[in-house]
């Protein structure tokens, strides 16, 4: 609990910002990481239920995350889950897709809205979801935002895409840099001082 810049204030001992990298190289580690309370407890309650499987990483906010997943399908284990995505129709989806998970898909949200783009969360990162391979087959860039260091969604992404010599995808990673952050203040701040709001986003990405 507290994951990413979720304690601004009280510098880098208290900022899990590594975490994810570490976790997703741990050999028969799951690692989740939803983006808000719904999210959330549909993990929790499939820890819960697992008789077997080995351990589980579960990576959690803070508190007050807004709500994004209310209005769409349940959350499974191991899928991507589309938040925007071209009215369900191949041929008016967006050249760009958006991924992102935990707290900072806020962030990714508005980053997506204001690029029109289609947009999926990846509540599960390891095992790696077998949708990321797809990506290629619909999508000539991939936008990567993530509150961790060492950009381990963006490798599993370019790692997914990269196999399929075919396809040109260009993927771009929004991630925070492999430094601890040396200042203090609002979440708001860090992520501006990091890069990561979406304004800095789509600064990058113009």
């Amino acid at each position: 609990m507290g994951a990413g810049l979720s304690y601004p204030t009280l510098g880098g001992t208290h900022q899990a910002i590594e975490d994810v990298a570490v976790a997703m190289v741990c050999p028969n580690l799951t690692v989740l990481a939803p983006c808000d309370p719904a999210e959330t407890e549909a993990c929790v309650r499939w820890c819960m239920s697992r008789k077997s499987g080995g351990p589980v990483y579960l990576r959690l906010g803070k508190a007050g995350e807004p709500a994004l997943t209310a209005s769409v399908p349940p959350w499974q284990f191991g899928e991507l889950r589309w938040l925007r995505r071209g009215r369900g129709n191949i041929a008016q989806r967006s050249l760009t897709c958006v991924l992102s998970y935990g707290p900072i898909a806020a962030e990714a949200v508005r980053v997506a809205e204001t690029l029109d783009a289609d947009m999926a969360l990846v509540p599960t990162l390891m095992p790696a979801p077998v949708g990321l391979a797809v990506l290629a087959d619909d999508y000539g860039r991939v936008v990567v935002v993530e509150e961790a260091s060492g950009a381990p969604l963006a490798a599993q992404v370019r790692a997914a895409v990269g196999c399929l010599e075919v396809y040109n995808v260009d993927v771009q990673s929004f991630a925070i840099p492999r430094e601890f952050p040396h200042i203090y203040g609002t979440r708001a701040e860090l992520l501006a001082a990091v890069g990561l709001t979406a304004e800095k986003i789509l600064e990058q990405l113009a």
